[in-house]
């Protein structure tokens, strides 16, 4: 894949990188900000690509911008534990006036997740994410990953078991 492959490969991925982003950071700017960092770095080591196909670099385009995503969320702060997402991933939101500490250990625990995520095997980190991080169901990450729905659900289950053996909650 040439530079002008890979820019418009890039191109057509950007609405969904955007969604990507927007849906993991719950903030427009910050999505924007994300998707266009990450073109800018892939763009810096683009000769890397010269031999994936269009495919394979969306695939890529992605999962870099969720690496980017999650990086982001480990650096910002005060850490909102009342989504969806976190109480997905087993974390409760803190009592009504929660102390600084509360917020703090909430915050290391999210952190001790993605951390824990980020070395699971690769096709279990990456159902994961979608199913907790995007909000995807288990028919869509098998369509997305091209397996099985029921393979998806071992992926989820075996991800989850992983974690709890990882992270003492």
């Amino acid at each position: 894949m040439n530079a002008d492959e890979l820019q418009q490969t890039y191109l057509k991925a950007a609405p969904r990188l955007y969604a990507i982003a927007l849906g993991m950071l719950h903030e427009a700017a910050a999505a924007e900000d994300v998707a266009q960092d990450t073109f800018v770095g892939i763009w810096q080591r683009r000769e890397r690509f010269e031999t994936l196909n269009a495919e394979a670099a969306m695939a890529y385009f992605a999962q870099a911008v969720r690496h980017q995503c999650l990086n982001r969320l480990r650096r910002t702060a005060p850490l909102s534990l009342d989504d969806d997402t976190h109480r997905s991933a087993g974390f409760n939101e803190p009592a009504a006036g929660a102390n600084p500490e509360e917020l703090l250990t909430g915050r290391e625990a999210l952190d001790r997740l993605y951390a824990a995520v980020e070395h699971l095997p690769a096709k279990q980190a990456r159902a994961f994410s979608l199913f907790h991080f995007e909000g995807l169901d288990a028919t869509q990450i098998a369509t997305q990953m091209n397996e099985t729905e029921a393979y998806v659900r071992l992926l989820l289950s075996r991800a989850r078991q992983t974690l709890k053996q990882q992270i003492a909650l």
